[in-house]
């Protein structure tokens, strides 16, 4: 799964500078939930009805925010530049990748953005 991240990584680096700016983070995720919405959609075309539905009713956004990414990207951002290298993000997400579905329910509401971007990167590794 690491040359997976790594593959995702270079493939939103847009600008080749080895980072991830927020704007380039909020590209990626924002594509992967729409792949794992569209591959989800074919497989149960109802899931995503009830799960924007679930989102509305827990006064969640149903798509990633600008205010999840900022917060994901703090939370990665371990040098305090501002931006995402690939070490960065390969020990987040292998942190985060390896929660329990109980670890990941225990997350406040306020944060469901970065539950909802790890479960879709395990559907997006998972439907590959």
């Amino acid at each position: 799964m690491e040359n997976s991240l790594i593959q995702l990584f270079l493939q939103y680096d847009q600008d080749g500078d080895g980072h991830l700016d927020s704007s380039e983070l909020l590209t990626m995720i924002s594509a992967i939930e729409q792949t794992v919405k569209a591959i989800t959609d074919v497989q149960n075309p109802n899931a995503s009805i009830l799960a924007e539905t679930s989102a509305l009713i827990h006064g969640q956004s149903p798509v990633i925010t600008k205010e999840d990414v900022d917060f994901i990207l703090g939370s990665m951002d371990t040098d305090g530049n501002g931006t995402l290298e690939l070490p960065e993000w390969i020990a987040w997400l292998r942190a985060g990748l390896n929660r329990t579905d109980e670890q990941l329910n225990a997350i406040p509401m306020e944060r469901q953005g970065v539950v909802r971007f790890i479960r879709s990167l395990r559907k997006h590794f998972t439907l590959r």
